[in-house]
């Protein structure tokens, strides 16, 4: 079974080809939809399981940024102390939320930016 690293380390190398090329054409969603729903049962199956890795790796971003911003007691300020001595002292790692648009590329991008503090944490 892979790894959920694997499927993380997929990501950033496509953020990191989006940020160094621009934006890739938009995907068609209407189209995404219709070709799930072309799909065979085991077709379907089989993309559930290739897509969970990065699925996981974006629960965990999230799960961690929410428990930190929501934590106003004991992580935030552990955060807050973590990161005072370096360039991200006075950042917050943001949370995606589903009605603000774009909000899980920054959420993955504040992640891939403060791999370090993140990883120490």
């Amino acid at each position: 079974a892979p790894s959920n690293n694997i499927g993380l380390e997929e990501l950033i190398v496509e953020l990191k080809d989006i940020e160094e090329n621009g934006e890739k054409e938009r995907d068609d969603v209407e189209g995404f939809v219709e070709v799930l729903q072309e799909m065979s049962e085991e077709e379907r199956e089989q993309w559930e399981k290739d897509v969970k890795p990065v699925r996981t790796a974006l629960f965990k971003a999230r799960k961690i940024s929410f428990k930190i911003i929501n934590s106003t007691t004991v992580l935030l300020p552990q955060w807050r102390e973590h990161v005072a001595n370096t360039a991200f002292k006075d950042r917050v790692l943001p949370c995606n939320v589903a009605t603000w648009w774009n909000s899980t590329y920054n959420m993955l991008a504040a992640f891939l930016e403060m791999k370090e503090p993140v990883s120490q944490f």
